[in-house]
């Protein structure tokens, strides 16, 4: 109960802090009413009513300073750690497990050497102590992260509703809804630098107002923003693929860690597998690439794994590990054209495949980590 206490008291000071400064409020009543964009600073009036609360609240917490000492402590200190972006957080906690592991290790290797002067029995009490003590700031840095997860989840979960809201709200006022995006996209892109909490959503509901408005090339743009800081997110491509065939980009979508490489022409499939330029996706992955004319095969480095492949042959090779294709590599309109998932995997990204539009998914697993808590939704391109 504790537990669900302090994560309650987190999310609601991130709703005061952040949702109030960047995401705009616009009620869903009186829509009779001329509306326009608005954010909710703070006038004159608003001052006045903030000390009356301030006073209010200062009273009730002097009442119950005594017994909620310790916890309002800990909500603090959570709420700090909140403050950076999402990538800054999870950072920061591989730092503090590794500092953890470092001072574990290093404790041991002092135990270790003293090892000749205790007893058998001082020695182990003493090695138990260590490992009870790594053990226990283990579980308290698991519950911070846990507390800081579910207050970035409560207020994800704010802003896909207030996007609802809104949407309804300007519904068939694309003038004025486009006036509200306008003042939202400056809104963000102020705060941009300082790696704020949940971009990923505000990019997102930036580009379903613009959408709503009309106003594709700024919708196109939010949604890219959005995919870039939520790289697994198929729902995030989804959106986008729908938009750039709405701007007359249709068949297959191949994107590499959020981004459309310039491909010679768009990805297809063969016998069931998707076929993708080789040059363009090895050089967004920045695999060097090597083409032989002689043996008609193309080599591809990156990070000591090194990939040839023979054209028009099922044959290819990992590492001098031959390894079977069930579509060859081959040459289309000049340009080498490879099975994606075979290339993807092989240089150490991760695929995926998003039916609906068709998008294929590329994301490197050295500058984007699997979470291991994420759900993902893999179909064989």
């Amino acid at each position: 109960m504790k537990k669900k206490k302090k994560a309650l008291a987190v999310s609601s000071a991130l709703m005061i802090s952040l949702m109030l400064v960047m995401s705009p409020f616009a009620s869903a009543e009186d829509t009779d009413k001329k509306e326009k964009p608005v954010y909710y600073g703070k006038n004159d009036d608003d001052k006045d009513k903030d000390k009356y609360k301030d006073d209010d609240d200062d009273n009730e917490d002097d009442e119950n300073e005594d017994n909620e000492n310790d916890d309002k402590d800990d909500d603090e200190s959570i709420e700090d750690a909140v403050k950076g972006s999402e990538k800054t957080l999870k950072k920061e906690y591989k730092e503090k497990e590794e500092a953890l592991k470092q001072d574990y290790e290093q404790q041991l290797s002092e135990l270790e050497a003293l090892k000749d002067e205790l007893s058998k029995e001082e020695y182990e009490a003493r090695k138990k102590q260590v490992e009870d003590e790594l053990k226990q700031a283990k579980e308290s840095l698991d519950q911070e992260i846990d507390l800081i997860e579910d207050a970035l989840d409560a207020l994800k979960d704010q802003i896909k509703e207030e996007r609802k809201a809104i949407l309804k709200q300007y519904k068939d006022k694309k003038d004025e809804l486009k006036d509200f995006a306008d003042e939202l996209k400056k809104k963000i892109e102020e705060s941009v630098d300082n790696e704020e909490l949940a971009e990923d959503e505000l990019y997102e509901s930036l580009a379903q107002y613009y959408a709503q408005a009309g106003v594709l090339k700024e919708a196109i743009s939010a949604q890219k923003e959005a995919v870039k800081r939520d790289l697994r997110n198929l729902d995030r491509y989804k959106a986008l693929s729908e938009l750039l065939e709405q701007e007359g980009i249709t068949g297959i979508k191949a994107y590499v860690n959020g981004e459309i490489p310039d491909f010679p022409f768009a990805p297809k499939i063969k016998d069931g597998t998707t076929l993708i330029p080789f040059r363009a996706v090895s050089e967004a992955l920045q695999a060097e690439v090597v083409w032989n004319a002689d043996e008609r095969s193309v080599t591809v480095m990156r990070n000591g794994t090194v990939i040839k492949l023979i054209i028009d042959e099922t044959i290819a090779f990992v590492n001098g590990k031959e390894v079977i294709l069930e579509v060859p590599a081959q040459i289309e309109q000049g340009n080498t054209i490879v099975p994606i998932r075979f290339i993807s995997e092989s240089l150490g990204a991760d695929v995926q495949f998003e039916t609906e539009t068709q998008s294929v998914v590329i994301v490197d697993t050295e500058t984007s980590p699997v979470d291991p808590a994420a759900t993902e939704t893999t179909t064989t391109p």
